[in-house]
């Protein structure tokens, strides 16, 4: 028998090509049917990452909020023990900067003890601290004080009255630069007390306080030669102080330099609508005693040098503003409006030995 393949090589190369087609529709479905799992498995991992990640989120609210069941997240926040070790470097320096803004002047008190003991300017008697206790976590001083230059309670009530009319008053001195008027750096000023004025003395051209280079023909760029701008930080009501921002004040009618450009601008003093400093919104504004003064009933006696000698004790609250070191420029005023600054101005003698006293008499 014999067999004839009538199908011509046109046909049998078209069968071929639909089997090679087939083939590769094959492994199309098979390489989707993988990228399918892939997908599928990475949407898992996934959605275990955002569910992890919000259960950490969960932990950390919980921890630091107290809200919520801490104990019922079980997550990897939960093995850790202190929170420190999960604090980030943003966090850290968060922190940084509130414990430098709660930072404590403690150099303070002597200025601060300057102006609130009474001096004998009135006749009625001086004070000096023998002992001092200061806590300043609670702002709490104890102190133990002597009077010998008036007979009678005058210099311990004239102590405790006075405390409570002693204000604190800081701010910043300013300068104009390109129209608008910007903070003086603290470390360019240093302040004094000058024909009863209290005034900041700018010391323009130092390093890192407006310093310019001068180029000289021939020679190398130098820095300009430093000057002192007295900028005055205290005035008569605020007319006067818009005045001495102008430049019309007495100085530069005067012919002196203008102060056009320069002023203080305080935080704490406060005017009436006469343009007059309201020292009761003053007062009320910054007080310097936080509560009321509390003392003994004082004892007299002779000390070892035969000297009538008042002894009491006194504890007080300070305000904790006047101690923070972010306050620059801080200034104390007492009710003889004596200024002193940040220990810049000398102090006078404001303590003294104990007295060793050898009669009482109460």
């Amino acid at each position: 028998m014999y067999e004839i393949n009538l199908v011509p090589d046109v046909k049998a190369e078209l069968l071929l090509k639909q089997k090679l087609r087939n083939l590769v529709i094959l492994i199309c479905m098979a390489a989707g049917a993988a990228c399918v799992a892939i997908v599928l498995v990475l949407s898992g991992i996934v959605a275990s990452q955002a569910i992890s990640l919000s259960n950490q989120d969960a932990e950390i609210k919980c921890r630091a909020t107290g809200e919520g069941n801490c104990k019922g997240t079980d997550t990897a926040v939960s093995r850790f023990e202190n929170l420190e070790t999960l604090l980030t470097m943003k966090s850290q320096m968060r922190d940084i900067s509130i414990l430098n803004n709660n930072m404590i002047s403690v150099s303070r008190i002597f200025p601060l003890f300057d102006v609130i003991l009474p001096d004998n300017s009135n006749n009625q008697g001086s004070v000096q601290v023998s002992q001092l206790d200061a806590d300043f976590a609670g702002m709490k001083f104890t102190i133990n004080a002597n009077s010998m230059d008036s007979i009678g309670f005058t210099a311990r009530e004239a102590f405790a009255k006075g405390l409570q009319y002693a204000y604190y008053d800081y701010g910043r001195y300013k300068h104009l630069v390109d129209g608008e008027y910007e903070d003086i750096p603290v470390f360019c000023i240093t302040e004094t007390v000058k024909d009863g004025y209290l005034y900041g003395v700018y010391h323009k051209g130092k390093a890192g306080c407006d310093a310019k280079l001068i180029v000289k023909s021939g020679e190398e760029a130098t820095l300009d030669e430093p000057e002192d701008i007295w900028i005055r930080r205290s005035y008569k009501n605020e007319q006067d102080k818009d005045a001495y921002k102008e430049g019309h004040d007495s100085l530069a009618e005067k012919g002196e330099k203008t102060t056009k450009g320069y002023y203080f601008e305080s935080e704490c003093i406060q005017y009436d609508s006469d343009g007059e400093i309201s020292e009761e919104a003053t007062i009320e504004t910054c007080p310097l005693l936080d509560g009321e003064v509390r003392l003994d009933s004082g004892s007299y006696g002779r000390s070892e040098n035969n000297e009538m000698l008042l002894t009491f004790a006194a504890t007080f609250n300070l305000s904790r503003e006047a101690f923070l070191t972010k306050n620059k420029h801080m200034n104390f005023v007492g009710p003889t409006k004596r200024n002193v600054t940040d220990s810049y101005v000398p102090v006078r003698d404001i303590f003294s030995e104990e007295k060793v006293v050898t009669e009482e008499v109460k």
